[in-house]
């Protein structure tokens, strides 16, 4: 198999985490490593208990609980996020890492001893994980001291301007259609320019679905009135209308678009998230030249962007989601993206948040099926060793850094 560990790499879509150095419980890798849905508790539990819960002092929210089984839904979750795949390959690599049993409890207790001082702990792991630069998406965990997390942080963090969490804040501060509209490409002019934000990023595949509208600004302040007045189902001319605003400018600043594509959260649109669905806007000509990167690999529709990322020279590919998350099937779900894709159009990307660990698994794993997958098209004939090296490069560092700009970080040589 090519050994592709001598490569840094540029992590160009992941989230901060946080620096806190309160330690975990004995639960909470079972519940928050891995395991979509415990991200998503609103999902867990009709909406009558979060009602009546957010309202409920100690005595009702026990009384609660237990007329809603919620100690039971959460055993199950621990349950299940334990025999997961994903769960037990980090648990022994994590495990390993820490020089403890391969056990919840033991990596529990050895993780909190490792993270006593946790910004050194997170460089530890990133330096062993060669991982060279990041670009995260602030929008979430929010909130979270960003600042001090890039200054914590032992190698160059570059921000991205989230799309949705921008326009939610400036919708609680103003008034009128036109207010909000100006005020969002002054932000988004003010992030690439005076504050060196590197691109923007888009959760439109949350909020309404990348079946993305094309309406006038006209139409757009009527179906914004009428969202205002309570009816929901004016969003989608309203978010597809700012989804283009944000394109045009990024067009115009000359930076990059990431748009989550694919499966994700229990939260998304799941009907509405195969990046097919993105073809009206990447044939629009109004919003020709802007650079869009299709995260996720769209996963499950790989050859899908596969194919988008080689019949628009405007359009790039990351490989987020199907790591960590997928392990035995990885090298399959690269390869299906690589037949298609101009291999210097594809980027590395990790998606972790919350936990450095991950972000340091997904560095590993990355190289390891990526070297797999480049093997077999070495084995097929279709690369000697060498150019599957400089692909590998590409993939993992340089295509990032060229794409982000990232001159603080030099390209570098198997």
């Amino acid at each position: 198999m090519l050994d592709l560990s001598p490569i840094p790499i540029i992590d160009g879509h992941c989230h901060a985490f946080y620096l806190s150095e309160e330690p975990l419980g004995p639960h909470d890798l079972e519940e928050q490593v891995g395991l979509l849905a415990a991200h998503t508790p609103q999902y867990l539990f009709p909406a009558r208990y979060h009602t009546r819960a957010a309202s409920a002092v100690p005595p009702e929210r026990r009384a609660l609980d237990e007329q809603f089984g919620v100690p039971q839904t959460w055993a199950y979750v621990r349950r299940a996020a334990t025999s997961t795949i994903f769960f037990r390959l980090f648990l022994k690599r994590l495990a390993r890492f820490l020089d403890c049993e391969p056990t919840v409890a033991a990596v529990t207790v050895a993780r909190n001893e490792a993270a006593a001082d946790m910004a050194a702990y997170a460089g530890r792991l990133l330096r062993d994980a060669s991982v060279q630069a990041m670009v995260i998406d602030e929008g979430m965990p929010r909130p979270l001291d960003v600042d001090g997390f890039i200054q914590a942080m032992p190698i160059p963090v570059r921000r991205l301007l989230n799309m949705r969490a921008t326009l939610e804040d400036l919708m609680a501060t103003h008034e009128t259609f036109d207010d909000i509209a100006e005020a969002y490409r002054a932000e988004i002019t003010d992030a690439v320019q005076r504050r060196r934000y590197v691109g923007l990023k888009s959760h439109i595949a949350y909020t309404s679905g990348l079946d993305v509208w094309k309406p006038s600004a006209a139409q757009a302040r009527e179906a914004f009135s009428r969202f205002k007045r309570g009816e929901s189902d004016a969003w989608k001319e309203v978010d597809s209308y700012f989804f283009r605003l944000a394109l045009t400018e990024a067009r115009r600043l000359g930076v990059p678009v990431q748009i989550h594509t694919g499966v994700g959260g229990v939260g998304i649109y799941l009907n509405r998230c195969n990046p097919l669905l993105l073809e009206d806007v990447l044939k629009d000509d109004a919003l020709h030249g802007t650079m869009i990167v299709l995260l996720h690999a769209g996963y499950p529709w790989a050859s899908e962007v596969g194919f988008l990322t080689n019949a628009f020279p405007n359009v790039y590919a990351d490989i987020s989601f199907t790591l960590p998350y997928t392990h035995a099937s990885m090298p399959q779900h690269l390869l299906e993206l690589l037949e298609l894709a101009p291999l210097c159009k594809v980027m590395y990307g990790s998606d972790t948040y919350l936990f450095p660990e991950l972000q340091w698994l997904t560095a590993h794993l990355a190289r390891q099926h990526l070297g797999a997958a480049l093997e077999r098209l070495v084995q097929a004939g279709a690369f000697t060793s060498d150019e599957a090296e400089d692909a590998a490069l590409d993939l993992l560092h340089n295509n990032a850094a060229r794409l982000y700009g990232l001159d603080v970080v030099s390209a570098v040589a198997v």
